[in-house]
């Protein structure tokens, strides 16, 4: 065989080396990309799915506040109620971990807090709780619609705002505390 034959065959395996390198190297790009696209629809599944479960909640709980107990109701009636709202807080808080939204996770969360508090406390007055009961989870339902149609989200009821207070205070000592560990 002479010379040019073999810069031929050369060039040859070169081109089809070249060539397989590419397709490996664009399959695997495409199946990185496509492993992305799977995971971000994944995410927005998860995020539809919390978004579907805290409305529900909440407008469970807004039903619920619209059958809050009389005022002077007995523990044993309101038992029931408190463990009713109880358990749509626990879904509540088991739907926040999969909202990708930080903002709105915060903002739902804290009126959460608030809501517990018109629900299950006693310290304010019969009227506060149930006006901050139905006020609260009004507020959530449309945290959730301004965030569904990307708009601002309403100005925090008091109840709400309280709740953020606390929440703030709280991590500012969880924060002195750690400092101070160290």
């Amino acid at each position: 065989m002479d010379a040019g034959m073999w810069v031929g065959a050369a060039s040859g395996l070169a081109g089809a080396a070249v060539g397989a390198a590419g397709a490996i190297i664009s399959t695997t790009i495409a199946h990185r990309h496509q492993r992305s696209l799977a995971r971000d629809q994944r995410r927005a599944e998860l995020a539809k799915e919390a978004a579907d479960t805290l409305t529900t909640e909440f407008v469970a709980l807004l039903n619920l506040a619209r059958r809050y107990p009389e005022e002077g109701a007995s523990e044993d009636e309101m038992l029931p109620f408190r463990k009713e709202a109880m358990e749509h807080h626990l879904r509540i808080e088991q739907a926040l971990v999969r909202l990708p939204d930080d903002q709105l996770r915060t903002r739902l969360g804290d009126v959460m807090l608030a809501s517990m508090r018109a629900f299950q406390s006693a310290e304010d007055d019969y009227r506060t709780r149930r006006i901050a009961a139905y006020n609260v989870s009004g507020e959530a339902i449309s945290c959730l619609g301004a965030s569904l149609r990307e708009q601002r989200m309403p100005r925090p009821t008091p109840q709400t705002a309280d709740a953020q207070r606390r929440r703030l205070e709280l991590q500012a000592r969880h924060r002195l505390n750690s400092a101070s560990i160290r």
